[in-house]
């Protein structure tokens, strides 16, 4: 154990260290104990993040400071905290005060807008003035009986708002009532009459036809499901795709050309100079804090055999690492060695939007919550869930995920554009989730396409042959488009260029780059994207009778958008041609088929990381059991991201089954 003041003039020495520029802190699970002091004498003028978080810290004392907004206290011992001081902190708006052992934190102030108390002794609660306030986590404290929140405040998500394991009961304002106990927002005769009103002028009213048989709590859930469809844009959806699907076929045929050699690159062939030119400028922008990620991972198991989310599935590495938590890892890598590189003096964050569908969402956020969040910091990983008519019950729509082109209108839905502008970011890379081998915000793609200027860039690979069943991207009607391998006459298919390689063969992969700007501007030509009809058998309650109905063909439609529908849009494209066996290995497939199933992605994860051993100067041989076919060998994310860090294994051999799981592992050979 260390007493905090201890640890930190002795890791921060004043004035040999300037902390007047220091803006973040993180001083996290130190065993640090006793309290903390930040008062004015300790100059931490100009700090906006201070995390102490898993320490035993018993209190502390804060000095002005004027740019203080986040503030991360939980899992302490914390006795005693008052939060209306808005005097010595104007702006401090963010407080995670969850696992301690407060009976009492005061008022809120007006400019609060996160707080989480959870798992606390707290009895009473006055949240009457926060009406910035957007996600409230009361659940925990027992004895908390007495809430009062600002009218402003409305509790309808649930991942807004967390009161379980009180004695709340309900939570009356205005405009709704909210059951703590059972997590139900029970809805105003006014807003279900209204509701009823605008499904009626949308010619949807059938969807109403069985509520007044229903249970309350059946009814509320049915409002709460109809009330954030926006089935105005699903009636424009439908009438556009189905008016323009019957000429479409013709027109995806005219005038296809190869992509222009000023928006196309290969890092296959550009010289080193250029490569670390483009990551250079990766790592300012992401050092900078002005990078996040998107994560389209909205997908089920289902073909893999499991009815778990894709990310959470285990191809068997022999870390038994799921897809979600690779990706994190590699996020908390790159943050460090952006860090290291750039010799930032505040903390790197990439924050990581994951974007989820209706029957994924709960089960995503938990699997992340059990797990920690695999190293990052929970207020940098944000949920949202993309847009989603039968009924599938009396209760219930039949609801699926809109395809990843979703996205867009998620984006803004769900506030994350606001998030993003919020935290001064100003580039997003995108992907999907099955990509066991992606390159999670890459600083030499970012860097890449923020030297081009782009709005809007994508990785591709080289097409193996004409025939490989993969969309390609190329101008069509002198638009940039993914063209499918359908759309293709094998003429066409076939032509190559002087050097030999294929006109048509930058294989896309739905590996994407965004200016924010760039995403902004998609609302005003979102009414023109086409979207793409595809006639599923669909479960459905029959209006008449209210019997389930389970069809043996085709009755309705599923009209999808696909994340790249945006590229004709774009004012300045950017295409990066990638190493497919380094960055593109997709999961699609359940184990023992053809292609693309879980041995193959294991095999190429594990084929890469003795790919880096060689390249720092190391050898793996087969040990026991062992193949060079059939390795058990693994590199965390956490040691590498892309074969940096492994220098100690110059000269060195590594004799399997092994696994580098930290950077300590290096020493052992």
């Amino acid at each position: 154990m260390v007493d905090a003041n201890q640890y930190i003039n002795s890791n921060y020495p004043f004035p040999s260290v300037n902390r007047t520029i220091i803006q973040t802190l993180d001083i996290s699970n130190r065993n640090l104990i006793n309290t903390i002091n930040l008062g004015p004498s300790e100059n931490f003028t100009n700090l906006v993040n201070l995390n102490t978080s898993f320490n035993q810290i018993s209190g502390f004392t804060l000095g002005l400071l004027p740019q203080f907004q986040n503030m991360d206290f939980s899992h302490n011992i914390l006795t005693n905290f008052i939060m209306k001081n808005t005097l010595l902190l104007p702006r401090l708006s963010i407080i995670n005060l969850s696992h301690n052992s407060l009976s009492d934190i005061g008022p809120g102030s007006v400019i609060l807008t996160h707080l989480d108390i959870s798992n606390n002794l707290i009895t009473t609660l006055d949240l009457s003035d926060c009406r910035n306030l957007v996600k409230l986590n009361c659940s925990g404290n027992r004895d908390l009986s007495n809430l009062t929140l600002n009218p402003l405040f409305d509790p309808t998500d649930p991942n807004a708002f967390d009161c379980r394991g009180t004695s709340i009961g309900q939570v009356n304002t205005t405009s709704y009532t909210y059951d703590c106990r059972t997590e139900k927002m029970s809805p105003t005769q006014t807003e279900i009459e209204s509701l009823k009103a605008r499904y009626t002028a949308a010619g949807q009213e059938h969807l109403f036809t069985f509520y007044d048989d229903l249970t309350p709590e059946e009814q509320t859930a049915l409002f709460n499901q109809l009330n954030k469809l926006d089935i105005e844009r699903v009636n424009q959806i439908f009438k556009k795709a189905t008016s323009s699907s019957g000429d479409a076929s013709n027109t995806k045929k005219q005038n296809l050309e190869p992509l222009p050699d000023d928006v196309f690159d290969s890092a296959l062939d550009a010289n080193e100079d250029k490569i670390k030119e483009w990551e250079k400028l990766g790592f300012d922008a992401i050092s900078q804090n002005k990078v996040c990620v998107i994560l389209m991972a909205g997908g089920q198991g289902t073909r893999l055999g499991s009815s778990a989310p894709k990310g959470c599935y285990d191809i068997n590495l022999p870390s038994g690492k799921s897809l979600f938590q690779l990706q994190a890892e590699r996020i908390l890598r790159l943050q460090k060695v952006a860090q290291d590189i750039t010799k930032s003096k505040n903390d790197v964050i990439i924050p990581w939007y994951i974007m989820t569908s209706g029957p994924t969402r709960s089960a995503t956020e938990s699997f992340f919550k059990q797990n920690n969040y695999f190293g990052l910091k929970e207020e940098n990983v944000i949920f949202f869930e993309q847009g989603k008519v039968f009924m599938e019950t009396k209760s219930s729509l039949a609801v699926a995920p809109d395809g990843n082109g979703g996205m867009y209108a998620a984006l803004r839905k769900e506030k994350v554009l606001d998030s993003m502008k919020s935290r001064n970011i100003c580039y997003t890379h995108a992907y999907c989730v099955d990509n066991c081998l992606v390159r999670v915000a890459d600083p030499i793609f970012i860097g890449y396409c923020i030297s081009k200027n782009s709005d809007c860039g994508a990785k591709v690979v080289r097409k193996i042959d004409p025939q490989e069943s993969v969309g390609i991207i190329a101008l069509r009607n002198g638009k940039f488009n993914v063209v499918e391998y359908s759309e293709i006459d094998s003429e066409v298919a076939e032509q190559r260029k002087p050097n030999g390689q294929l006109t048509y063969g930058a294989a896309n992969i739905a590996n994407h780059f965004y200016n924010v700007d760039f995403l902004d501007r998609i609302e005003s030509f979102e009414s023109e994207l086409e979207y793409h009809i595809a006639n599923k058998k669909i479960k459905h309650t029959d209006i008449k009778t209210g019997e389930l109905i389970a069809p043996s063909k085709p009755n309705g439609m599923k009209l999808e958008l696909f994340v790249f529908d945006v590229f004709p849009f774009t004012e300045r494209m950017a295409v990066l041609e990638v190493e497919r066996k380094d960055e593109f290995s997709p999961l699609k497939n359940g184990p023992g088929t053809a292609s693309d199933n879980p041995e193959t992605s294991r095999k190429d994860i594990i084929n890469q990381h003795v790919r880096f051993v060689e390249k720092a100067g190391g050898t793996v041989i087969p040990g026991d059991g062992d193949s060079l076919g059939n390795l058990k060998f693994e590199i965390s994310p956490l040691v590498s991201y892309s074969g940096e860090g492994l220098e100690k294994l110059k000269g060195k051999t590594i004799k399997t089954p092994c696994t580098l799981d930290t950077s300590a592992d290096l020493d052992k050979f």
